[in-house]
């Protein structure tokens, strides 16, 4: 993550929780069990500082929902709808012709703008 300390801050930090956060990497690249490692004490550590300050922990900062943000299982989901086939004569017998055109091709020598027009007054 290139924000990884910035996935942290909350209202009001109590200082315990701002020395916490200040040791966190700015960007994390590393394993799955390293990230466990800093996720718990820093959500634990959330949830005490929210508490100090008479605040409740929103959902988006538990262990479980910041875990699973960055570890959570990636399933692609497709919808399979199977190709409509068209048999009819008129089909069959039609085919496609494309044809290259590049800016190489343009009749201007490849000049992709036009020349300036004459200065108005």
């Amino acid at each position: 993550d290139t924000d990884f300390a910035g996935q942290f801050e909350i209202a009001r930090e109590t200082e315990g929780y701002s020395m916490l956060r200040s040791s966190l990497p700015r960007v994390f690249v590393g394993k799955p069990d390293d990230l466990k490692r800093m996720v718990r004490p820093m959500c634990d550590e959330a949830k005490r500082s929210m508490k100090i300050n008479g605040l409740t922990l929103p959902p988006w900062r538990k262990n479980r929902y910041m875990q699973a943000k960055w570890l959570g299982p990636y399933r692609r989901t497709t919808s399979y709808s199977p190709a409509t086939v068209i048999s009819s004569p008129a089909v069959s017998n039609f085919s496609v012709k494309c044809r290259y055109v590049g800016f190489d091709s343009a009749g201007d020598g490849g000049r992709l703008f036009a020349p300036p027009a004459a200065k108005m007054r």
